[in-house]
């Protein structure tokens, strides 16, 4: 009698906890996930809180008292942690700001959808979150990082984990959304730990899920042990100066020729001047994206302006020369660049005016003659320096220019391929591929710059970066930088980041912080500086080269498969 008074206690606390959510406890546990998610991330950086952040959206989703009204808190919750988070886009685009802020929340609320269907299936409500969480989570998180408006890969749930590098290595097998998946089987194994609605064959097999999951983890910790210790399969390189020029955004919005020039002179005043303090000990000196003014540096560039008596733009291009020549070492600077140029008139021959076959946001490597050693940035940036979709229409992207960035032009066309660039050294030479700005954050592109029919070609990543947009929101700039040290490990390459507002920095090839500018974890942003940093050379090939993001694509189809069979019945 007693037994059976206890099962009735048990069964009877079962019920209160599988009852529907009151309202206060839906809202709460949405601005649970936030919180979580917000304070795993710069500034605050408390990794751990990521393992933890899917699963208010799990018990959320899964016992709501309507799936509607747990799509509705969700997604109100979500625009307001976006419009937060992304708070300094208010300058560049008032308009853009609000809408971005609502269509990311779109996805955790497809994310709860989804999750909904999945909790209510006689079938797949039987599948123990540790598998069902993470293909569902990495499944939604890959679309839209990758595929809508050419992806925005920010913000996933795998980037706080950078701070801990022990726990990323085996990015180099499956790439990013495989340490995703990882952190959401975590969250996943810790529902299914304290879940009480388990069937008479979950019962039996809860253990054993646990048990595979918690080795799939410990695996992954031993194989960061193992890969972080690897010692020989690198090698001392080169010596890399990188100069933050500290040049505000608001300065290049409306940078008129005699600023242009004004601030020429003072990079290449103050780089000489570091080069010397340095003992000259750099191989190669470093600009940001976009901070050599003028046209560009191709030779029929130069001699286009030399025929008009352009000497403004000449002499900015001619003192850059000068400087590498003066320093005798490599100089890679970021500038624009214009082919094809010329000079056109009204009907009246008068109003001249310049014009362009092609305009690139290019690295040039100033060394030795011309033609120079020039990569043209081959991903812009969506609604940055392109608007996905929109711009196959020139008219419907100069509508949507003039409400939301009123000013702005989108006018630079698209690099054809990425270009490894060979630098001249002591010991020989070494090779650059050199992503501009947002590209560091494009696994595939930094991949098919590091490799070419899956054999390594590079020895380093060097990122030029205008950060400046940022304004003074140093929070997405430390973002920007832990995102790409996930790019040094799916690659086994080192990185220099070189950014005009900060924050430069020197990553080695498991992703490690070995150089910043100033104090604090990534530096100090907004001020100039120089970073003198040689980076550790790695012949280290990796399985990522060869599969890139498999895991990410696999996650889709099955999370595909999964919203299709929730519309089917039992049979």
């Amino acid at each position: 009698m007693q037994v059976s008074e206890e099962s009735q206690a048990k069964a009877a606390g079962s019920r209160r906890r599988d009852q529907p959510h009151a309202l206060h406890t839906t809202i709460a546990l949405a601005v649970l996930n936030v919180a979580l998610f917000v304070l795993a991330l710069p500034p605050v950086y408390i990794w751990p809180l990521a393992l933890l952040a899917p699963i208010p959206l799990v018990l959320l989703a899964s016992r709501s008292r309507s799936t509607r009204r747990a799509i509705i808190v969700v997604f109100v919750i979500q625009t307001i942690q976006w419009l937060w988070i992304q708070r300094w886009i208010i300058p560049v685009s008032a308009w853009g700001y609000p809408f971005l802020a609502l269509y990311l929340s779109l996805y955790p609320s497809f994310f709860v959808w989804v999750i909904s269907r999945v909790a209510k299936h006689p079938k797949l409500s039987r599948l123990p979150w540790s598998i069902t969480l993470p293909v569902l989570w990495v499944g939604i998180e890959f679309l839209r990082s990758e595929i809508v408006f050419h992806g925005y890969p920010w913000y996933l749930l795998a980037h706080p984990l950078a701070e801990i590098p022990l726990a990323i290595q085996s990015t180099d097998l499956l790439g990013t959304y495989f340490i995703s998946f990882l952190v959401a089987m975590i969250a996943g194994l810790v529902i299914d730990i304290f879940s009480s609605n388990h069937g008479d064959c979950q019962r039996r097999c809860k253990w054993w899920i646990v048990s595979a999951a918690t080795v799939i983890i410990m695996a992954n910790v031993g194989y960061g042990v193992w890969r972080i210790n690897q010692k020989n399969c690198l090698r001392p390189g080169p010596t890399l100066l990188a100069i933050q020029t500290n040049l505000p955004q608001s300065n290049k919005i409306a940078w008129s020729m005699e600023q242009q020039r004004k601030d020429a002179t003072r990079f290449f005043t103050n780089t000489y001047t570091i080069f010397n303090e340095t003992n000259q000990i750099a191989d190669l000196i470093i600009w940001p994206e976009t901070m050599l003014p003028g046209l560009g540096l191709d030779q029929e560039t130069l001699d286009t302006l030399r025929q008009h008596k352009q000497q403004m733009n000449l002499s900015i291009a001619q003192g850059a020369i000068h400087l590498g020549e003066v320093m005798d070492r490599p100089l890679l600077v970021g500038a624009a660049c214009f082919l094809g140029l010329h000079l056109v008139t009204d009907e009246n021959n008068e109003n001249p005016r310049w014009d362009w076959t092609k305009n690139y946001n290019s690295a040039y490597l100033i060394t030795g003659s011309q033609p120079y050693q020039r990569y043209d940035k081959c991903f812009l940036t969506p609604f940055g320096e392109t608007m996905p979709y929109i711009s196959a229409w020139p008219w419907l992207e100069q509508q949507f220019l003039a409400i939301g960035a009123g000013g702005m032009t989108f006018d630079l066309d698209q690099g054809t391929e990425p270009k490894v660039i060979e630098v001249p050294w002591s010991e020989g030479s070494f090779t650059l591929a050199t992503p501009i700005c947002y590209e560091d954050t494009v696994a595939e592109l930094c991949r098919k710059s590091a490799y070419h029919n899956g054999r390594k070609r590079i020895d380093a990543f060097v990122n030029l970066s205008n950060d400046g947009w940022f304004g003074d929101y140093d929070t997405a700039r430390a973002q920007h930088t832990q995102i790409a040290r996930f790019r040094c490990v799916e690659n086994r390459v080192p990185m220099m980041r070189v950014v005009n507002t900060g924050l430069s920095s020197a990553i080695d090839s498991v992703g490690r912080i070995i150089g910043t500018i100033g104090e604090g974890r990534y530096g100090q942003a907004r001020q100039s500086g120089y970073l003198l940093s040689s980076l550790p050379l790695d012949s280290r090939q990796t399985l990522y080269a060869r599969l890139g993001d498999f895991w990410g694509w696999l996650c889709m189809a099955l999370t595909a498969l999964v919203m299709v069979r929730s519309f089917l019945g039992t049979r």
